[in-house]
């Protein structure tokens, strides 16, 4: 064991982690500053205002898949947070805040810049923890990096009182937090999918954020051409098809183009894709396909039926889920019915390869 105080071992558990850029505005430089310079090569970018360091962070997110680190400082400090943590949380992007708290032995007597971050930070966040023992430092870095990144990410906080910077305690080396976890669909969902898909004469792929968290770019793009199915995305599923593909009618709700919209009018299947289907996709859950069935593919549980209700909901990482159902609809005996909508597909294919028009 090595005798360190916590903000030492805070930067011991950013170097374990991969950790290569901290945004944020700093204070008084023993918190975190200090030994973030002195004990690593990790990169502290300096900005004006703590709402552009969370933008920051939420941006290395969204950009890399890896926990942006953001830092700043008592009270005006940590609410400036609160947006951007909110939007990370909502829009499935992890983040990891750490902020240097006021003076935990006057906690309730009215100290300057008191606040209790734990209630303010409990909706915007996945999880919170305010350092009450330097000890538990590597296990709560440890946790905020695992939830940040795994299930539906989002952002996690971790408070230090200011008074907690000055003690030292022995602290086992730190061990790297749990890698992102996939899962596989179960079966039986698989093969009920795979029995909509069959019978569908006109189905339309959905994607989400959810589709790019899981990285299923090239599982999308094949169901699609399997099925001949366009493929449509929400705003924050921009970039899991090529705009420019031969599949890519755009985007739905507010954004949809004209072909887009007649094509997602006429389904008789949404295939939903990492979506919680939330209002500003579905102009307040009115635009939806008057004779379409659904089937709703997602990590989160809870995003199931969370608003429409899928006749099949499928539970697992998306580029799984959408790799055993094509895998299913190909090995899967046809009826005489399931291979002329097969040969109808097959045609939408043709037709989608040769582009929009």
């Amino acid at each position: 064991m090595q005798t360190m105080g916590p903000w030492r071992a805070v930067v011991e558990a950013l170097k374990a982690e991969g950790v290569r850029c901290v945004f944020g505005l700093p204070g008084n430089p023993k918190h975190l500053v200090y030994d973030l310079t002195e004990h690593s090569d990790i990169r502290f970018v300096l900005v004006r205002d703590e709402k552009a360091a969370v933008a920051c962070a939420y941006a290395w997110g969204r950009l890399t898949g890896e926990p942006g680190v953001v830092f700043s400082n008592p009270g005006p400090g940590i609410t400036s947070l609160v947006s951007g943590l909110l939007e990370a949380t909502s829009g499935s992007v992890p983040i990891v805040a750490i902020a240097n708290g006021v003076v935990q032995r006057y906690d309730g007597m009215g100290a300057f810049q008191e606040l209790d971050t734990h209630t303010l930070m409990k909706p915007v966040t996945k999880w919170s923890n305010r350092v009450t023992d330097i000890r538990r430092v590597p296990w709560i870095m440890q946790r905020a990096f695992s939830l940040a990144r795994n299930g539906r990410p989002g952002a996690t906080f971790v408070e230090i009182p200011s008074d907690l910077s000055a003690q030292t305690a022995p602290m086992s080396a730190y061990v790297a937090s749990v890698a992102r976890q996939r899962c596989r669909p179960d079966v039986a969902t698989i093969e009920a999918a795979a029995s909509l898909v069959q019978e569908s004469k006109q189905p339309v792929l959905l994607c989400g954020g959810g589709s790019i968290i899981a990285k299923a770019h090239a599982e999308v793009e094949n169901l699609g051409m399997l099925i001949g199915a366009p493929i449509l995305t929400t705003p924050s599923g921009r970039g899991i098809y090529p705009e420019d593909g031969p599949l890519s009618l755009g985007q739905v709700g507010l954004y949809f183009s004209r072909e887009g919209k007649a094509w997602h009018d006429g389904a008789d299947l949404l295939i939903v894709v990492g979506s919680r289907l939330e209002a500003f996709s579905t102009n307040s859950w009115s635009f939806y396909p008057k004779s379409a069935r659904m089937i709703r593919i997602d990590l989160d549980p809870d995003a199931l039926s969370l608003n429409w209700r899928a006749d099949v909901d499928v539970v697992g990482d998306a580029a799984l889920a959408l790799g055993d159902l094509s895998a299913e609809l190909e090995a899967s005996p046809l009826s005489a019915e399931a291979a002329e909508g097969r040969t109808n597909r097959r045609r939408r294919q043709a037709i989608c390869r040769g582009g929009r028009g």
